[in-house]
Formats: C-alpha cells, sequence, structure tokens
C-alpha cells in the first residue's frame, strides 16, 4: 500500500543519513604485540571516543610479523598494510583519517604523563576540555536492571570494610552476620525494603533499622546502642554487579578518574576521591571501580565524620558498662529477646 511505501521510504532516508560507520582493526599477537600494536590501538580508541560510528578491533595474529616495530593493521574490507607504532598518536591519527579533536589528542599525551608521574594534577590534565566532558555527561553502556528487594540470601559491603551476609530467611533469629555483630530476630517490608530488629555483638547491643535503595543495590541505617548513641551503617550489594570491563571508548576515562581518586585519598582529600569513584562507575557503567579503593574512601570519610572504624565493620566499644549487664533503650536490662 502507499502507506507502507512512505514508511519504508522514511526509514530508507533515515539509515542514509546515518554517519558511515568504519572500522580500524589491528593486529595483536606475535611481533605486532611487541611493537607495540597496544598503544596504537588504545591510542584509537582515545582519538576516536567521541564517534559512535568508529569501532576499534583487536585481531588474532596475523602471521605477517613484521619488522623495524612496525604493526599489521586492517581496513573495513579486511586488507592488510604495516604503519609504524613508534608514535602510537600519529599511527592512529592516520588511521583514522588525519582529523581528530585536539582535545583527545592532549589527552592521549597526558594519559601517558600520568602513567609515569601519578598524581592528582597529572590525571586532572587527562580530564580536561570539551570533548571529554561531553563523553563524561554520556551513558555508554545500558544501564543495570534493578535488583529484587530483598535481604534473604544477599551480601553487602558495609561502611567500606565488613561484610555483611544475610541467611535464607528471616525466619532464624540469627539473620545477619557482619563479623562479630549478629543481626537478630528481624522483620522486613519487602515492598518498602525496610529490615528491623535487633543487634549483638562488639562490645553493644540495641535496635537497628535498614532502608534498601529502590534500585536494591545500597542500603543505608543505623544501629542504636543501649546509651541511645547511634552508628551509621551503609552497604552496597556484593551480587549483582555487571560482569565486563569498561567499553575500550572509555577505559581511559575510567582509569584517569580512578587513578585521581586515589591520588587524592593518599593526600587525605576522601570527599573529592569519592567524587571521582562515582564518576568512574557513571561514565563506564562497568563493574564497581576497585573494590579496595571505593571501600578505603568510604572508611577514610566515615573516620572523618565518626572517629576511627574499628576492625571488620564495627566495634561498639563498651562505654563503662556496670556490672557487665546490657541495658536496652528503654531502661530494660540483660539481652532478653524483643517481643
Amino acid at each position: 500500500s502507499m502507506g507502507d511505501m512512505d514508511t519504508t521510504l522514511r526509514l530508507l532516508a533515515l539509515v542514509l543519513a546515518l554517519p558511515p560507520c568504519r572500522s580500524v582493526s589491528i593486529c595483536a599477537g606475535g611481533a605486532c604485540k611487541s611493537a607495540g600494536s597496544a598503544g596504537v590501538m588504545e591510542a584509537c580508541a582515545i582519538l576516536s571516543s567521541s564517534s559512535e560510528s568508529v569501532s576499534v578491533l583487536a585481531e588474532a595474529c596475523c602471521g605477517v610479523c613484521p619488522r623495524n616495530g612496525n604493526v599489521v593493521v586492517f581496513d573495513d574490507v579486511g586488507a592488510s598494510s604495516v604503519i609504524s607504532a613508534a608514535d602510537p598518536v600519529s599511527a592512529a591519527t592516520e588511521l583514522l583519517g588525519g582529523t581528530c579533536d585536539p582535545t583527545l589528542v592532549a589527552a592521549c599525551a597526558s594519559l601517558s604523563d600520568a602513567r609515569a608521574s601519578p598524581s592528582a594534577s597529572s590525571f586532572s590534565a587527562v580530564l580536561r576540555g570539551d570533548a571529554v566532558t561531553a563523553l563524561l555527561q554520556r551513558q555508554h553502556q545500558a544501564p543495570l536492571e534493578a535488583e529484587p528487594r530483598l535481604w534473604e540470601d544477599s551480601t553487602w559491603l558495609v561502611n567500606g570494610e565488613g561484610e555483611l551476609s544475610f541467611c535464607e530467611s528471616t525466619a532464624n533469629f540469627d539473620f545477619g552476620v557482619c563479623g562479630d555483630v549478629v543481626l537478630m530476630d528481624c522483620s522486613s517490608d519487602d515492598e518498602e525494603g525496610i529490615l528491623t530488629g535487633i543487634f549483638e555483638g562488639g562490645g553493644g547491643y540495641g535496635e537497628f533499622s535498614l532502608s534498601m535503595s529502590a534500585d536494591g543495590r545500597r542500603f543505608s541505617g543505623g544501629l542504636g546502642d543501649d546509651d541511645g548513641s547511634e552508628l551509621e551503617w551503609t552497604g552496597f550489594r556484593r551480587q549483582g554487579a555487571r560482569g565486563e570491563a569498561p567499553p575500550r571508548r572509555v577505559a581511559w576515562l575510567h582509569e584517569a578518574l580512578l587513578g585521581r581518586g586515589r591520588c587524592r585519598l593518599k593526600a587525605g582529600d576522601a570527599a573529592e576521591a569519592l567524587e571521582d569513584v562515582r564518576a568512574a562507575t557513571a561514565a563506564s557503567r562497568g563493574p564497581q571501580p576497585s573494590r579496595n579503593l571505593f571501600g578505603a574512601v568510604l572508611c577514610t570519610l566515615g573516620a572523618c565524620s565518626h572517629g576511627p572504624l574499628l576492625p571488620r565493620c564495627l566495634r561498639l566499644a563498651t562505654r563503662g558498662r556496670r556490672g557487665g549487664g546490657v541495658r536496652r533503650r528503654g531502661g530494660r536490662e540483660g539481652g532478653a529477646r524483643r517481643v
């Protein structure tokens, strides 16, 4: 029909209006690897990162094995040629047609300098420029699907250093364990993601309440000790992280943000380091970046705001208890189960 014909013509016009796609394939085996094909491939990925129409691919060993620091490259139709890898940026510029964003060319050089001499300022140099800012604001992978808002059989990183594990059912009196702290007599509201109960261990006893985020990957809450004080608890789900590495076109951004985060953390700038870790996650949509770095940042932030975080996830110090008894809020003595 005429209507179907019009729809087909409009779709064809849209396809023809799309920018032409091209690929840059580089041999990654044998002599090419020794000559520096990885550097050329990374430079191609950085210089083409602003364009969705260019893909950079690694090819298995082609068997040609050129000499004198050359690598084998392939065009869109599979024809091979040889190019010098002595200057990866120049090689990448030639492969990409000779016109590249100067901001991204500078980022290549800055990344090499930052790797040689890591500092917050050297990694910041990698992240300058409008092209880089636009890349950081763009989503490069589909967002993760939400996790079920269930506590059962889940494991969490708590306060950056301890691991909280829940068993298969809240029917178990001892439902959650984090180091020497046990969460007991728990009840949950799966719709709201709320878990409440009592805790014991680490020199403390009292009530707790945790609230899970809508996407099921984080929780926040607190443990109220018997003297009326409360220790803040935050957690990140261990399961459900994306397994693949960041896409090649933004792997360098991921590296630069984490590198700057490490330098800032070392200098004591924990809040800024946390911003870098979060930006690396947002830019790549890959796995949670550097779990050890993320935990270290949270630990440092916790130490700044709450005093030192003690071994494992917490140790509520015994604060001058008389006679060894444990008094819950409300004035009752002993460790009687809440009813």
